[in-house]
């Protein structure tokens, strides 16, 4: 039971990590595009981003991904994620610094 524990606290960790990722992402996007030169790198995104504005898509996407995570991810797939949105946003204040 103490092992169960333990990694019920981990998924909490990694998904409020998760949140805290997926706003810096949104933030750091928005920023990122507002510099000349800089665009989308996800199609699916960037024809959202056209069709009802950055800043809408960066708001439904990024709670309707919370949502999704927080049913039905276990800590794996969340360490991953995690991951990769640190990469994520790495990558867009790289963008943003160098713009």
């Amino acid at each position: 039971m103490h092992i169960a524990i333990a990694f019920d606290q981990l998924l909490w960790y990694l998904f409020v990590l998760l949140i805290l990722l997926q706003v810096a992402d949104a933030y750091t996007t928005i920023r990122a595009l507002k510099q000349s030169g800089n665009r989308e790198g996800n199609p699916a995104m960037a024809w959202l981003f056209n069709k009802i504005g950055v800043k809408t898509t960066q708001i439904f996407t990024k709670v309707t991904f919370i949502v999704l995570a927080y049913y039905y991810m276990g800590w794996q797939a969340m360490a991953v994620l995690d991951a990769f949105y640190m990469w994520v946003v790495v990558n867009n204040w790289k963008l943003i610094k160098n713009g």
